[in-house]
């Protein structure tokens, strides 16, 4: 692919990570304000299907992705958002913490979000 072109793969993972954080921010702002799981279903269902999306395009383009910084800030975010289904007394606590550590982790430089968590660092990080 030539420099500053934009591929249809780019342009699917910007198309989703706007449903992720739209719909994302609804069930926040639902949870927030007691809206009830009727309510919030298919905003849910928008969450859950963007990040299963975003997720899967992830683990397929880069081959050692579960190892690097953004890959285990996946993984603790999918374990945080296990908890909220159990604990709900603290399920906006842990929503808000998911929505600041994406935060944290998509701003952070290339070279910390690239770096793996274990093994050899990859040659062009």
């Amino acid at each position: 692919m030539a420099k500053g072109e934009i591929s249809w793969l780019r342009w699917f993972r910007i198309a989703c990570r706007t449903i992720h954080i739209a719909t994302l921010a609804v069930v926040v702002g639902g949870v927030t304000f007691g809206a009830s799981a009727d309510q919030l279903g298919v905003w849910v269902g928008g969450v859950v299907l963007s990040g299963m999306a975003l997720m899967t395009s992830d683990l397929l383009g880069t081959d050692p992705y579960l190892r690097l910084v953004h890959g285990m800030a996946m993984l603790v975010k999918l374990a945080l958002l296990a908890l909220a289904v159990w604990f709900v007394s603290a399920r906006l606590g842990l929503l808000f913490f998911v929505v600041a550590l994406s935060s944290v982790v998509s701003h952070m430089s290339g070279r910390y979000r690239h770096y793996p968590v274990w093994g050899k660092p990859m040659d062009d990080h």
